[in-house]
């Protein structure tokens, strides 16, 4: 009644004096009071319905990537009142409510939804969002707000409509090929907050590095609306705010000239490459506005031109860009069940069920030899540790070895895991590449932590090892192990960068359709070449074994599903060696 008193003194009833009301006038007041009130709760407007909306993308986002830290540290925010970062769990509700009405019920879009499930959650959630969905397609799921809240707790209706949107959004993005993250700022796009409630909004000190770089380069965001599409440019402005937040947090000065070099490796240290190449972007934009505004355009100007030179025309990352982009044109459930086959993948849950206990492990933080076998069967080796390593026995060539696991997979587009035909005997995990380069790429991505003599479940073991793993987080762990296996043997001779250099030339053409043969060197060759090729199949080798790529009829092939991950992995593996050999130098 208090709360519901101004819109009743509005009708010109005063709730602390009934005496002289008919009941029929008070209840008729009360219906129109009630469902303005509803409204209220419901309906954010102007600044609050962007701060709702831009909430939704984090949810959304957090889901996408299957981070539950991310997606829990969101609910937690969010309560009975809106704040100025955070709506209230009505308001949450009510544009997700108004969203799925919204969507389902547009021709071009609900037969996308026939096959959006939730699979993840409680009971009592996937029971809820499957009557949002139900109610959307007669577009009644915002007006069955009451009865809704009659059967659920406010905030499991809130969560079950997070849940909703996001199965939804990803089903759109699914037929329609593109990623989760465009196609929830293409069907639920936010307005911009007005300054005038940026300004009243209590920042901690990261957001508020952020308004101030933002004010600050507001011309450059100007600069950018007039050279790049109105959606293109907002992305590289706000993606240029953070980086120059994250210079200056590192003493890189982004308005001096002579520090753009070194603000440029800076974000080149990133397994994702697309990612660095949109980072490269952002920076070289703002090198080019600049140049045409600088009263110091001419040492602008030759900044401006070193990044052409040395950025926009490789033609690797040219070859890179062609690649993902028809990558990202694979269905993502495609994508995901490849990865899901791989044994680098498989391997995650059974490994993070063997560290539900913390497992004791070398001096040099590796396997136990006592636990080799079982850690190298996780991701399909065979391997035992020994004391003594038995006699070598003559082997074929690396040559020979590599064409004898020819690939008879079905369907090329997908991975083929073959059959185990060799075994490890070792006295130190160190001396299986292939284990290694995944313990390595784990400890990165924390899913193990390591220390001085255990070896403990990380703090995103959970969310790589979940059964349905989500596809970036997959992707991550082979990207990464596939640089980690590439660079494992690269400080052990002058012909391993070669060998290297030669694989990422080789995958990257069978990732473009041209056709790659097998050759070996003659024995007449000179023996830095012959070396070369040993080190070149061994590796070719290592990732055949994964089912990362196939030797069909002689010729390199590597499966369109894996494709983005090996770009990953092979961006990173340039890094390193280029990092490499300017150390050297």
């Amino acid at each position: 009644m208090h709360e519901i008193a101004p819109l009743l003194a509005a009708e010109g009833i005063d709730v602390y004096n009934l005496e002289h009301v008919e009941l029929e006038v008070l209840n008729a007041a009360m219906a129109r009071a009630l469902d303005r009130r509803t409204m209220e709760l419901l309906t954010p407007i102007g600044d609050q319905e962007t701060v709702t909306i831009l909430t939704l993308h984090g949810i959304v986002f957090a889901l996408a990537s299957g981070t539950d830290e991310q997606l829990s540290q969101i609910f937690a925010t969010i309560g009975p009142e809106p704040t100025p970062l955070r709506p209230s769990v009505g308001h949450l509700t009510g544009v997700e409510l108004e969203t799925l009405d919204r969507w389902y019920t547009e021709a071009t879009l609900r037969d996308h939804f026939l096959d959006a499930k939730l699979t993840f959650g409680s009971e009592a959630t996937r029971a809820a969002t499957q009557q949002l969905q139900e109610l959307a397609y007669e577009g009644r799921a915002f007006r069955s707000y009451d009865s809704l809240i009659a059967t659920h707790d406010d905030f499991e209706l809130a969560r079950a409509g997070s849940y909703a949107v996001y199965i939804s959004i990803a089903a759109v993005a699914a037929a329609q090929h593109i990623g989760i993250h465009d196609a929830i700022k293409t069907y639920l796009p936010p307005k911009q907050l007005t300054k005038e409630y940026v300004a009243d909004i209590p920042v901690r000190p990261e957001t508020e590095l952020w308004l101030i770089e933002d004010e600050r380069y507001e011309e450059f965001r100007d600069w950018l609306l007039d050279h790049y599409g109105p959606e293109e440019f907002e992305a590289i402005y706000e993606l240029f705010i953070e980086l120059v937040v994250e210079a200056r947090q590192e003493g890189i000065d982004p308005d001096d000239a002579t520090q753009i070099a070194s603000w440029l490796l800076s974000v080149q240290h990133s397994l994702d490459y697309q990612s660095v190449m949109e980072s490269v972007q952002a920076i070289s934009s703002y090198v080019a506005y600049r140049v045409e505004t600088s009263a110091e355009s001419a040492v602008w100007l030759e900044v401006l031109e070193s990044l052409d030179t040395g950025v926009g025309e490789d033609p690797v990352a040219e070859q890179f860009r062609e690649i993902i982009d028809t990558a990202d044109a694979v269905p993502l459930e495609d994508r995901l069940k490849a990865l899901e086959q791989l044994p680098l993948i498989a391997g995650l849950s059974e490994l993070v069920q063997w560290l539900s206990t913390a497992q004791p492990i070398t001096a040099m933080q590796v396997p136990r030899r006592a636990d080799i076998q079982v850690l190298a069967e996780m991701i399909g080796l065979k391997a035992q540790g020994v004391a003594t390593k038995p006699e070598r026995q003559r082997e074929p060539t690396a040559f020979e070895d590599l064409l004898a696991s020819s690939s008879t997979a079905f369907d090329p587009d997908f991975p083929h895991i073959p059959e185990v035909t060799r075994s490890y005997y070792v006295q130190s995990a160190l001396d299986i590449p292939e284990l290694m380069a995944w313990w390595s790429a784990l400890e990165v991505l924390e899913v193990i932590e390591l220390t001085a003599s255990r070896v403990k479940q990380g703090i995103n073991a959970t969310d790589f090892a979940q059964e349905d793993c989500s596809l970036e987080s997959a992707e991550l762990v082979v990207g990464l192990w596939v640089s980690n296996i590439l660079v494992h043997h690269i400080e052990q001779t002058q012909f391993e960068i070669p060998a290297v250099a030669l694989v990422i030339n080789h995958l990257t053409m069978a990732m473009l359709g041209q056709t790659v043969p097998l050759t070996e060197p003659p024995d007449t060759a000179e023996i830095g070449l012959r070396i070369t090729n040993v080190a070149y199949c061994r590796s070719l080798r290592y990732l055949h074994d994964m089912g990362l790529v196939q030797i069909r009829d002689g010729c390199l092939h590597v499966p369109e599903t894996v494709h983005r991950p090996i770009v990953l992995g092979l961006s990173s593996t340039i890094q390193h060696v280029t990092q490499l050999l300017s150390d050297f130098e």
